[in-house]
């Protein structure tokens, strides 16, 4: 079945005094207009307790890039299909399988640790 590829680029930095003891990783999550949860991609290459820390201001950016199977294409008439179209698009830290866990300074929260970064479009 055909997919829907993306991919992600970010950017993190623990500006504290104490290194993310447990860990996390970063994930996109993908939303319909509708609030459900289209995809949740984990980026498991990528630690946060690999991420030095430093006084706020001084905190260096580690670059973390990713490619994701954000949806799939219905080719045979079988199967489900991610529908083309307009997507929010949403970033978190937590646990490998995609639950966010760790709180992020970013505005646009939607109560469950995932924060609005913008739109994406799904085109076929």
């Amino acid at each position: 079945m055909p997919e829907f590829i993306a991919t992600a680029t970010s950017a993190w930095a623990n500006a504290g005094v104490a290194p993310c003891y447990p860990g996390g990783f970063w994930a996109v999550t993908l939303k319909d207009p509708k609030g459900g949860i289209v995809s949740v991609n984990v980026n498991e290459a990528f630690d946060l307790k690999s991420l030095p820390t430093a006084a706020s201001g001084q905190a260096v950016g580690k670059e973390s890039a990713a490619e994701f199977v954000v949806g799939r294409r219905q080719s045979d008439g079988g199967g489900p299909a991610t529908p083309a179209g307009l997507r929010d698009l949403f970033i978190s830290a937590g646990q490998r399988d995609g639950t966010p866990v760790i709180a992020l300074p970013l505005p646009d929260a939607d109560g469950q640790r995932r924060y609005k970064l913008g739109q994406i479009r799904l085109v076929e």
